[in-house]
C-alpha cells in the first residue's frame, strides 16, 4: 500500500496560495502583509501590499494599508534605536533615535494631511495631523488644525490638551488656560493620567497669570486624586500662602 503523505502548509503558504487562486481578493493580501509585519518581515509585507496596489488598480484602501505599514515599520526602527540608546547611551545612538523620530513625524504629517484633505468630515485625521505639526514645532498651523478637530466626541479631551499646549507655547496664555479648563471637563475618569496632567497645567498656568483662586482650585483637585503628583503639593502650599497673606 502506497502511503499518503500529507504536507502541512504554513500560514504563509496558505495565504500565498489563496492570493494566486483569487488575485482580486484584497483581504488575503492584507492578511499576508499583517502576518509578515507581525514577524518583523517588513520588506516582504511591503512587497505584498505593493503587488496588491498594482492588482487593485491603485485602490485607496490598499494605498492606506501600505501607508500604515510604512509608518509601523519606521516606528519599529525607532523602538530598536531607543533600546540601543538605553543599552549603549552614546551621543551617536541618542541622535539616531531622535532623527528617526523626526523623520517619522514628517512622514506621518504628509500621510495625515492627505487623509485630512481626502476625508474632511473625519476629525480623527485632523487630530493626528495636528499632533504631528505640533511635534515638528509648527504650533501656528497645529492650532488651526486642532481647533477644527475639537468637536471629535471620542478625542475631545485629548485634542483640547494638545491645543492648550500649542497655545501656551505661542504665549496665548489666557486662551490656553480656558482650553485646559475645557479639557478637565471633557476628560472622563478612565483617562485619569491625562486628567491629572490637565489639572496640573491649568493650576500652573493660572498661578502664572496670578489667578490664585483658580490655581488653588485645580491644584487641590489634583492633590485629591494624587498627593504625590510631581511638585503639586509644594506649589499649592506656595499659592495658599500668597492668597492668605
Amino acid at each position: 500500500n502506497a502511503k499518503t503523505v500529507s504536507i502541512q502548509l504554513t500560514k504563509t503558504q496558505l495565504l500565498q496560495r489563496a492570493i494566486s487562486e483569487f488575485p482580486l481578493d484584497m483581504h488575503k493580501y492584507f492578511e499576508l502583509a499583517e502576518h509578515y509585519a507581525d514577524e518583523d518581515k517588513f520588506v516582504e509585507a511591503e512587497r505584498v501590499l505593493r503587488s496588491a496596489l498594482d492588482m487593485s488598480g491603485r485602490d485607496l484602501r490598499v494605498q492606506e494599508k501600505l501607508e500604515d505599514l510604512l509608518m509601523r515599520r519606521e516606528g519599529n526602527k525607532i523602538t530598536i534605536a531607543e533600546r540601543r540608546a538605553t543599552e549603549h547611551p552614546t551621543d551617536e545612538n541618542r541622535e539616531l533615535a531622535q532623527r528617526l523620530k523626526l523623520e517619522l513625524a514628517r512622514q506621518e504629517m504628509e500621510i495625515y494631511r492627505a487623509r485630512s484633505d481626502r476625508y474632511p468630515n473625519e476629525t480623527q485625521w485632523k487630530y493626528e495631523l495636528g499632533v504631528r505639526l505640533k511635534r515638528l514645532g509648527n504650533h501656528h498651523e497645529a492650532i488651526k488644525v486642532l481647533q477644527a478637530a475639537r468637536h471629535d466626541p471620542e478625542r475631545r479631551g485629548l485634542v483640547l490638551m494638545e491645543l492648550g499646549e500649542s497655545l501656551q507655547v505661542m504665549k496665548q496664555f489666557q486662551p490656553a488656560l480656558v482650553t485646559y479648563q475645557k479639557a478637565i471637563d471633557a476628560l472622563p475618569d478612565k483617562q485619569l493620567k491625562l486628567k491629572k496632567a490637565a489639572l496640573y497645567r491649568a493650576g500652573l498656568l493660572a498661578g502664572g497669570l496670578k489667578e490664585l483662586a483658580l490655581a488653588e482650585k485645580y491644584l487641590s483637585q489634583l492633590i485629591g486624586l494624587d498627593f504625590n503628583y510631581k511638585d503639586a503639593a509644594e506649589r499649592l502650599d506656595k499659592i495658599q500662602k500668597l492668597r492668605h497673606k
